[in-house]
């Protein structure tokens, strides 16, 4: 897993009650990660489901990652936010559980916060993607 590391993160709105909505992303995960090819299948059905596929990642399996969610890529070739589409749990050559993500690049970019008092379980009660 050499194509850097992975923040997860879900969106929350992080504004005091009767505020106008100030959404950030708040981290509860982090791993190490691999690019993995893109197939034209993959990439005609998201089409067909009006959804775009940028980017293909391989990491450890993290059961609390999933749909809807968001990535942080660093210390990559690709810098940026993606939101999850798709994960699907897996194994690899050496029968290791991964994760296959599908990401699709964000519109609007989200501050990320740093302070991790408030302990994720990654999918919150009232999280809906």
């Amino acid at each position: 897993m050499d194509g850097g590391v992975v923040t997860f993160c879900y969106l929350t709105n992080t504004a005091e009650d009767g505020d106008k909505p100030l959404y950030k992303l708040l981290p509860f995960s982090k791993a190490y990660f691999a690019y993995r090819t893109i197939s034209y299948r993959r990439m005609y059905e998201a089409r067909g489901a009006n959804e775009e596929v940028d980017l293909l990642i391989r990491a450890w399996r993290d059961p609390k990652v999933c749909r809807g969610q968001y990535a942080v890529l660093s210390q990559s070739v690709n810098d940026g936010q993606y939101e999850i589409r798709m994960v699907q749990h897996t194994v690899d050559e050496d029968n290791l559980q991964v994760s296959d993500i599908t990401l699709q690049k964000v519109d609007q970019l989200y501050d990320v916060l740093t302070d991790e008092t408030e302990e994720s379980t990654g999918c919150p009660a009232d999280y809906q993607p």
